[in-house]
């Protein structure tokens, strides 16, 4: 086969897939709407260099990606534990206030009502602020002689039971 260029290639005007006049391998490429003759050989070396180019851009090893797996895996399982630790003092915190709030409560309307009977419902009436994660339940009589006040946070180990006098307790 073979094509006649334009601009002239080594060789003559016509060139041929195979070789060229002084027989080095040739292509010819079209550029901006002329025909141009390139040597295969130095195509080649172009693209070899592009390669090594590319392969001699340094990325991470195994083991440098295995270390940091390692080290995220240390910081974890020291983190998470800790994690658990805070989060379970911080039920135990909120089920201490909890009680505490409600028998502030439970103090007002006995100031308010000396002679009548609480209720967990009536508590919200006289400042004490429910959280839906805290179960509050009342004992006793419900008189300002004989009540207890028991929360306990739906995440948290801790049960606080509150009594007349206002002596807390943990258990």
């Amino acid at each position: 086969m073979n094509w006649t260029s334009e601009e002239g290639c080594p060789g003559g005007g016509t060139i041929s897939i195979s070789k060229i006049g002084s027989g080095f391998p040739m292509l010819l490429r079209r550029m901006n709407g002329k025909f141009k003759c390139a040597d295969l050989r130095a195509e080649k070396n172009s693209m070899i260099r592009r390669y090594n180019k590319k392969s001699s851009q340094r990325g991470f090893t195994i083991i440098e990606l295995i270390y940091v797996v390692l080290i995220l895996s240390l910081l974890a399982a020291i983190a998470i534990p800790q994690f658990v630790a805070y989060r379970t003092m911080a039920y135990t915190a909120a089920t201490n206030v909890a009680v505490k709030n409600a028998y502030t409560a439970t103090q007002s309307f006995f100031s308010v009502s000396p002679g009548g009977t609480v209720s967990v419902s009536l508590l919200s009436v006289y400042g004490y602020n429910a959280n839906q994660n805290i179960i509050l339940t009342l004992g006793g009589a419900g008189n300002i002689l004989n009540f207890t006040l028991q929360a306990v946070h739906s995440g948290g180990s801790s049960t606080f039971t509150i009594d007349q006098v206002g002596d807390v307790t943990r258990s």
